[in-house]
């Protein structure tokens, strides 16, 4: 008996699209069933930075703005912020929001484009850094899950996060306040002599600063909180390259790593003529 043949170009081209579509461990991709929201940009971030002031203050107009989500919680980091750049990949800015269901990376992941509506929404210049969010008690504080999905509306439109990160030396971080709140990647980095072989997150403390340094001795303090997956991992002594958000630490900065991959510390531990403490 003769059987059909089967034509398996089909099924081979179905798998190879299954396969491409298949989460890669580290990355975050877009939702496939994905609506295009009919919205844009009324007003650009940099003008919105020049009108906020150290207070927080209501946003009464009905304006738009637009940026690129540069952070993500879902190894824990970043529990109930986004860090973004504005869609001119200028300007960072901050949104205060309490996360919803997973995670804010479920709805926003990396490299996902965003809208803002900002009637209502209070805005503040917070140590360098425009800050948006709600109030209580007088004070900027988180939106809440209900209100977040009104003001924070995710666009089908994705880049790749190598778009948005600047590669600079902990010297270039340290004399300018453009990076502040940024995705930078710090090359030839690793961690001071006394934080080798420690915890990223002491024991018993809700998060720990660890000091990078470079070749020069300059220094920069990197926050883990206990709740990262990582937290509890031990500090390597190789250097090498860590990404992450350049956040504000009072009057100073401080580096927020993302995910575990960040920390690229592969190569030969260097020397330095200055130590500093853990």
């Amino acid at each position: 008996m003769n059987y059909p043949t089967l034509n398996k170009a089909p099924l081979v081209a179905l798998l190879l699209l299954c396969a491409a579509c298949v989460k890669t461990d580290g990355f975050e991709l877009p939702n496939t069933d994905c609506i295009e929201p009919h919205i844009q940009a009324t007003k650009s971030v940099e003008s919105l930075a020049e009108f906020a002031t150290n207070s927080a203050q209501r946003y009464a107009a009905q304006d738009v703005i637009s940026g690129w989500v540069l952070s993500s919680d879902r190894e824990r980091h970043f529990a109930n912020s986004l860090y973004l750049l504005s869609e001119n990949r200028q300007t960072a800015f901050k949104i205060a929001a309490e996360s919803t269901g997973l995670g804010h990376y479920t709805r926003t992941p990396v490299g996902t484009k965003v809208y803002v509506q900002l009637e209502n929404l209070y805005i503040q210049q917070q140590n360098g850094l425009l800050v948006l969010g709600d109030v209580f008690d007088e004070k900027m504080g988180t939106i809440s899950k209900v209100l977040l999905h009104k003001h924070l509306i995710p666009t089908c439109q994705q880049i790749n996060e190598a778009e948005l990160i600047s590669e600079l030396t902990l010297v270039e971080v340290l004399d300018s306040e453009k990076y502040l709140g940024k995705l930078v990647a710090l090359g030839e980095v690793q961690f001071v002599d006394s934080a080798v072989g420690l915890p990223y997150n002491q024991e018993g403390s809700t998060a720990t600063q660890r000091q990078l340094t470079d070749r020069a001795g300059n220094t920069l303090g990197v926050r883990t909180q206990k709740q990262a997956l990582y937290s509890t991992d031990l500090i390597p002594s190789n250097s090498g390259k860590i990404t992450g958000i350049l956040t504000p630490m009072g009057y100073s900065y401080q580096l927020t790593v993302r995910f575990e991959r960040d920390i690229q510390l592969t190569e030969p531990r260097f020397e330095t003529p200055v130590e500093a403490s853990p």
